[in-house]
């Protein structure tokens, strides 16, 4: 009995030790998973928080974009990529009411329409210059030129030499390049014939202009210019107002002196 109770103070230390390690152990697992559990709760939150950051820059930028365009395009209507020459003209037809597309720099044009748009107004840049005609002989499609000569300010419509290499004609296969006016364009008016003309095709040679709503010469007005041969064109422009041109105020608005 006595061997026995000396066993026993002997063991006792040695489970009371055991148990107190296991209960560390336990203690410090629990620990490890409450810890673990934390993480995987601020890792969710983090990445939630940088989903919802992400949505929330592109709905910025998408907003952005949107006043973009809409800053950009002003009073102008129906403003898009160009797809060919005819559509072109068609959204010059659909500004001729107002001289919204003269009020917009000439690098958001080119943002709208996708197209190049050099601007040769003001004083003379032979740097400029240089680059136009550099983009005619090496560029793709069709490009666009903002003149403003004795106080005429236009735009005027050029093919670049690949667009004209090609074998559907200058412009492309459109309308225009078979000498044909863009489809759905109301009849223009011959100046020289004082009449509208209903034929869909161009004659050699000849002026070709739709006037605004009002006929005022103080706000836009289309020109054509076919050359000697009905599939080539000398001008395809939108002028800003005939305001300081006595020709076209006579030809075209028949004011007479």
């Amino acid at each position: 009995m006595q061997n026995g109770m000396i066993i026993m103070k002997k063991i006792l230390p040695m489970i009371v030790f055991a148990l107190s390690v296991i209960s560390c152990k336990s203690e410090t697992i629990e620990t490890e998973k409450i810890d673990n559990t934390v993480k995987v709760q601020n890792s969710v939150s983090i990445n939630d928080d940088k989903e919802k950051s992400t949505l929330d820059n592109k709905a910025l930028e998408n907003q952005q974009a949107s006043s973009f365009v809409k800053v950009k395009k002003g009073d102008c209507k129906g403003l898009h990529k160009v797809t060919d020459v005819d559509d072109l003209l068609k959204q010059f037809y659909d500004n001729i009411d107002s001289d919204c597309l003269f009020k917009i720099g000439t690098d958001d044009l080119e943002k709208i329409w996708g197209i190049r748009v050099f601007d040769l107004s003001g004083e003379f840049d032979q740097d400029k210059v240089d680059k136009r005609f550099q983009y005619e002989k090496e560029g793709d499609g069709l490009f666009v030129v903002k003149f403003d000569y004795t106080d005429r300010e236009y735009f005027r419509i050029f093919p670049t030499l690949s667009l004209i290499k090609q074998d559907d004609g200058i412009w492309g296969d459109t309308n225009l390049s078979q000498g044909e006016m863009p489809s759905n364009f109301p009849p223009p008016i011959v100046p020289k014939q004082k009449q509208k003309i209903r034929s869909p095709h161009f004659r050699d040679s000849t002026e070709y202009v739709w006037l605004n709503k009002e006929k005022s010469i103080h706000k836009p007005y289309l020109l054509i210019v076919s050359s000697d041969s009905s599939k080539t064109f000398g001008i395809v422009a939108i002028y800003r107002n005939a305001t300081h041109d006595k020709r076209a105020q006579k030809l075209y608005f028949d004011i007479q002196d």
